[in-house]
């Protein structure tokens, strides 16, 4: 596999009852298997730029609550 599908939000930021917030369609971007499996659970600088133009009703609770 070359690529794979990314959360820009990590599912990890979510809790159990907000979990569909992390799989809707704008929280999702294809990126290349090395780059996402290098991630893990980490929020890069350039990933922050993409966040703060999705809708604030997919970020999770622990995101609202640090900003």
């Amino acid at each position: 596999t070359t690529h794979h599908i990314d959360h820009i939000i990590p599912v990890y930021y979510y809790k159990l009852e907000e979990i569909h917030k992390a799989f809707n369609p704008l929280n999702l971007r294809w990126l290349p298997a090395k780059e996402n499996m290098s991630r893990q659970n980490n929020i890069t600088s350039q990933d922050w730029k993409i966040i703060e133009t999705l809708p604030k009703e997919i970020y999770p609770q622990s995101i609202k609550e640090n900003k």
